[in-house]
C-alpha cells in the first residue's frame, strides 16, 4: 500500500430480498467475491439495508449463515482486520433500523484506525470483530433512527443512518450508511412533484448532513498532512484523543436513498394523445389506465406500474431521457457529488430465479436509481484516479438475479498526497457514455465537456465550474 493511497471499494446493497428468497444468496455472494478478486481493494465497505429481510421477525436467523459465508470466504482471507455492525434488534422498535455496515481491511494496510464516538479518540484496528447484539452502546459506530417528525404520516419504519470514521495514513474520512423513506403509493407521485415522500427524503438527508457537520472534531495535523503530503503517526493501542479545532471531514454517503423519478413528467411524456380512464378493484383500490386507441399504454396504481415498454427498454437504457427526470439528487448539489450514472435503474428488479428475471423489472414502480454512492466535495478532492487504476461506478450482478435492488459500487483510489489539481478521475472504458448522456451532462449548470485524442484513444473531459471532475476514455476503432 502506498502511504498516501488507499484502493477503496464502496458498495451499497439493499439485501432485503436475500433473506426472504434464499435462492438469491449465492449469486449475490458470487458477484461480491468476483468484484473483490478483480479489484483487489485495500478497504472494502459494504453498506446494507433491510438486514433480515422484509419479514425480519421470521428471516433474521438467516443473517447468521450469510455473515458466516462472508467471514470464512476465500475472497476475504487476506483481510485480517474487519468490523461488522448489524442493527438486528427488531424488538427495539424506537431504534431499530435494520442497517448493516461491513468493513474489511487488507493485511497490507498496516495503519488503520476507527474513531470511538464514546471515548472521542481513534483506536487502532487489529482484528476481526462482529457486533451482532444491540449496538446502541458500541463506540466504534454512530447509529441513529430518524426523529419521528421526518417519517411520512409520522409512522416509524426501519429508516436512519449509521456512521463510522476512519483513519488510514494521512486519510481521515467518514463512511455513512443511509436508508431513506420509500414511496408508499405511486398515485401520490402522479398527483404532485415533489411528492410528499420526496420532501420527507430531502428533509431527512439534510438532517443527516447537519449531523455530519456537527460531528466530532478533527485535529489540525490532519489538515496539514492532507495539504502537504506528509504522514501522520499511527494511533497507539490506547487511542489518540482529538480536541482541536473542528474541521470538515471528507464523507462518503452511500445507501438506499429511495430517490424516485418525476412520475408526473414521465406519464405526461409517454401518454400524449392518450385516453385516461379510472378503474377500481373489488376492494376499492384505484388504478389509472391510459389507452392509445384500443391499446393500453400504461397502468398506474398504488403499488402498480405497468408499461408496454416496461422492462427491456429501461434495462437497456434506451430511455436515456429518464435521467432528466432524476430530480431528487439536485437538492444536494452544493453538498454532495456523484460520478456520472451510466448504468440502468437499480430498482425494482424481479426477485425470481430465471435468467430472464435478472434483467426484468417488477410491474410495481417506475424504475429508478434508488441506490447511490455520493461523496462530499472534500472527499471528491481526495480521489486520484491514474489511467492504470481508473475509477469505476457501476452495478454488481447486472446479468444475475440479485433481488429487487442491484448493488451499486464505487471503486476508487483515495489520495491525500496529491494536489487537488492532479485529482482528476479517469473512468474505465466500459463506462464511456453515449452521446445522449454527454449532452445531458453538458446541460447541467456549470458543466462543460471537452474532447481530445492521444495515442489512438479519445478522452472526454467533464468539467464543472472550471475543474475536471472525471475523464472518460474510449479506444479509437
Amino acid at each position: 500500500m502506498d502511504r498516501d493511497n488507499l484502493k477503496t471499494l464502496l458498495i451499497t446493497a439493499n439485501v432485503g430480498s436475500l433473506f426472504d428468497h434464499k435462492h438469491l444468496l449465492q449469486p449475490w455472494l458470487k458477484n461480491l467475491f468476483q468484484a473483490i478478486s478483480d479489484k483487489d481493494p485495500d478497504l472494502i465497505a459494504v453498506h446494507c439495508q433491510e438486514i433480515g429481510g422484509k419479514n425480519f421477525t421470521k428471516s433474521m436467523p438467516n443473517v447468521d449463515s450469510w455473515i458466516s459465508e462472508l467471514m470464512t470466504s476465500e475472497a476475504l482471507k487476506l483481510y485480517d482486520k474487519a468490523r461488522i455492525f448489524l442493527d438486528r434488534d427488531y424488538e427495539a422498535h424506537d431504534t431499530f433500523t435494520a442497517l448493516g455496515s461491513l468493513y474489511f481491511v487488507h493485511a497490507r494496510v498496516p495503519d488503520v484506525a476507527l474513531w470511538d464516538f464514546n471515548k472521542s479518540r481513534f483506536v487502532q484496528l487489529r482484528d476481526r470483530f462482529e457486533h451482532r447484539g444491540p449496538i446502541e452502546a458500541v463506540g466504534e459506530v454512530e447509529k441513529r433512527k430518524f426523529p419521528l417528525k421526518f417519517f411520512p404520516n409520522q409512522v416509524l419504519s426501519r429508516k436512519g443512518y449509521m456512521r463510522t470514521r476512519w483513519r488510514a495514513g494521512v486519510a481521515t474520512f467518514d463512511l455513512v450508511n443511509v436508508h431513506l423513506f420509500h414511496d408508499a403509493s405511486n398515485l401520490d407521485g402522479l398527483s404532485q412533484t415533489p411528492s410528499v415522500y420526496a420532501r420527507h427524503r430531502r428533509d431527512a438527508l439534510m438532517w443527516i448532513l447537519d449531523q455530519l457537520r456537527s460531528g466530532p472534531p478533527v485535529k489540525d495535523e490532519f489538515a496539514i498532512a492532507a495539504s502537504s503530503g506528509s504522514g501522520v503517526k499511527g494511533v497507539e493501542d490506547g487511542g489518540e484523543s482529538l480536541s482541536a479545532e473542528r474541521l470538515p471531514v471528507p464523507s462518503f454517503v452511500f445507501g438506499d436513498f429511495n430517490f424516485r423519478l418525476n412520475l408526473e413528467a414521465y406519464v405526461k411524456t409517454v401518454t400524449q394523445k392518450c385516453r385516461r380512464t379510472e378503474q377500481r378493484d373489488k376492494d376499492g383500490h384505484l388504478s389509472i389506465e391510459y389507452y392509445r386507441g384500443d391499446d393500453r399504454v400504461l397502468t398506474v396504481g398504488k403499488k402498480q406500474f405497468h408499461s408496454c415498454t416496461h422492462s427491456r427498454e429501461f434495462f437497456e437504457n434506451k430511455h436515456i431521457w429518464l435521467g432528466q427526470l432524476d430530480f431528487e439528487p439536485s437538492s444536494f448539489d452544493s453538498s454532495l457529488f456523484e460520478f456520472p450514472v451510466t448504468f440502468p435503474p437499480t430498482y425494482p428488479f424481479s426477485e425470481g430465479a430465471s435468467e430472464r428475471d435478472a434483467t426484468e423489472y417488477m410491474a410495481t414502480r417506475l424504475p429508478a436509481w434508488c441506490d447511490r454512492v455520493l461523496c462530499s466535495s472534500s472527499a471528491r478532492s481526495a480521489i486520484l484516479c491514474p489511467p492504470e487504476d481508473p475509477t469505476q461506478y457501476g452495478v454488481l450482478g447486472l446479468q444475475d438475479c440479485m433481488g429487487d435492488h442491484k448493488p451499486v459500487y464505487l471503486y476508487t483510489l483515495l489520495c491525500y498526497g496529491a494536489s487537488a489539481a492532479d485529482s482528476h478521475c479517469l473512468m474505465e472504458n466500459a463506462d464511456f457514455p453515449p452521446p445522449a448522456l454527454l449532452s445531458r451532462l453538458l446541460e447541467q449548470p456549470g458543466v462543460q465537456v471537452k474532447m481530445s485524442e492521444r495515442n489512438g484513444a479519445i478522452y472526454t473531459h467533464v468539467r464543472r465550474d472550471g475543474a475536471t471532475i472525471c475523464i472518460f476514455k474510449e479506444t479509437a476503432v
